[in-house]
């Protein structure tokens, strides 16, 4: 049987973290630091063209626009923000008898590492009254 000075040394010795406790917390943090520094941009580019097509909604010079006109404002808008991965092709506009809908799909990939990428898809919309 253990004496209680045995046991008060076994006890209070194991403090703290070992050096591959560490290691594995620190390469824990890195993936998600990774994770995180490759995310945030692309959801935030989505902020970007979501705040244009609400600065869009809010103009009333855009009114009566035709779709040619109003799709040149929407793309130097979104290169005014820096948004690159929507481009003519991932924009439509549909015109109703009271209101234009502006409607922009597009995908964003991401590479992680290795053979691993993120992809994100976005849908924004926003309706025009005319």
């Amino acid at each position: 049987m253990a004496s209680y000075r045995q046991y008060y040394t076994l006890k209070h010795a194991q403090h703290g973290l070992t050096l591959l406790g560490l290691i594995a917390t620190l390469a824990i943090f890195s993936v998600i630091l990774l994770f995180a520094m490759k995310l945030f941009p692309i959801y935030f580019e989505s902020y970007e063209v979501t705040k244009t097509l609400e600065s869009l909604h809010s103009d009333t010079k855009l009114n009566l626009r035709s779709a040619p006109e109003l799709l040149a404002v929407l793309q130097k808008r979104l290169n005014i923000n820096d948004v690159s991965h929507v481009g003519k092709d991932q924009i439509t506009i549909k015109y109703t008898e009271r209101s234009a809908t502006v409607r922009v799909i597009y995908e964003v990939r991401k590479h992680f590492f290795g053979n691993i990428d993120f992809v994100a898809s976005f849908d924004k919309q926003t309706v025009i009254p005319l």
